[in-house]
């Protein structure tokens, strides 16, 4: 939960921030504010990616890219062993949160809502 806390300050502040140096513009962000695109690239290619491989390393489950049928087996076992994974709750709270964050604080267009929704 302390990660998940974090994150939506971390949120927050980088939104005012990108949206000092971006601005609020949906011309060149395809349906959301520009500085809302650069704050995903940044959780879809760093935050995301670096939960689920500390998730990964920590329940033995192998690599996140090429996961093996036995090592899921193995990293479902020890989800059933200690189902109080720090990494897994991180992961939840901080991709919901994403979803969230961009419902309650981004203006975006109908086919950007839909997306998220689908």
């Amino acid at each position: 939960r302390l990660i998940g806390a974090a994150w939506v300050v971390v949120a927050y502040a980088a939104r005012g921030v990108l949206r000092g140096y971006l601005g609020d513009s949906m011309q060149s962000g395809g349906g959301v504010p520009f500085w809302r695109c650069a704050f995903g690239v940044g959780m879809q290619l760093g935050v995301l990616p670096a939960l689920l491989a500390a998730l990964c390393a920590s329940k033995g489950g192998g690599s996140p890219l090429f996961p093996t049928p036995r090592r899921l087996e193995r990293w479902n076992e020890a989800w059933l062993r200690t189902p109080s994974g720090v990494w897994e709750w991180a992961f939840g709270y901080v991709f919901g949160l994403f979803f969230t964050f961009d419902l309650l604080l981004v203006p975006m267009k109908t086919n950007v809502l839909a997306h998220h929704v689908v």
